[in-house]
């Protein structure tokens, strides 16, 4: 009986080290706000309200509420530009140099080179709050940040929306107007971002495995203790 607490202890350890490391991140928006928006090119987008708007939201940047693993999908352009980027902290992802203009849904097996339609997995935990990625239009020379710039819009899929208002679930399309014609369409160059949870602390990691092995060696005794 004396063993108990230690067991315990050892129990306790699992359980909070697997909450710490199972926590599911969502994606939010701080600041900004839904509006009625043009988008005649991507009719997936949804729900319509009257001739061809839906509702994005805009004027805030896109965050996390805490660290997760996340990945970008380059879903299409309308827009006729060839040298469109989607940049994530500073280096090129995406181009719009690829596919055709209105383009949608097509994907790759390669997340690089840049050039490339497909899927593109960040190799880091990105950190909560605004994510590190914008949008370059190279024909105009202007580099557009995830900082609430009103050239870029948020569409969460509706059915993964949480409770709070700013809290848009674990998929979001980002989308962006060029500005080069007053169409405020925003569906030049889309991306989906999804976020998944963080990988496991690795000061976390040996205590887990420490605990588990000391629990089933405890478990295993005590089943041998036990009169059969």
């Amino acid at each position: 009986m004396r063993r108990q607490p230690f067991n315990l202890c050892a129990l306790a350890v699992i359980i909070g080290c697997a909450a710490a490391t199972e926590a599911a991140p969502f994606f939010t928006l701080s600041g900004g706000a839904p509006s009625a928006t043009r988008l005649h090119s991507f009719h997936w987008v949804g729900p319509r309200i009257g001739d061809d708007q839906v509702v994005l939201w805009k004027g805030g940047p896109l965050g996390l509420s805490e660290p997760g693993r996340v990945a970008i999908e380059y879903i299409g352009k309308e827009a006729a530009y060839a040298n469109t980027l989607f940049r994530w902290d500073g280096g090129n992802i995406f181009s719009t140099g690829s596919g055709t203009p209105r383009t949608v849904g097509q994907t790759a097996a390669t997340p690089l080179p840049p050039a490339s339609l497909g899927r593109y997995d960040v190799p880091a935990d990105a950190l909560a709050g605004p994510l590190p990625f914008s949008f370059l239009i190279s024909a105009l020379g202007q580099e557009k940040f995830n900082d609430g710039n009103r050239n870029i819009a948020f569409w969460p899929i509706p059915g993964d929306l949480g409770a709070s208002p700013y809290n848009f679930g674990t998929t979001v399309y980002a989308m962006l107007d060029d500005g080069k014609a007053v169409d405020s369409d925003y569906d030049d160059m889309i991306v989906r971002l999804t976020v998944g949870p963080a990988l496991p602390e690795p000061a976390c990691i040996a205590p887990m495995c420490a605990a588990a092995g000391l629990l089933g060696a405890w478990l295993k005794r005590d089943r041998a203790k036990r009169p059969s």
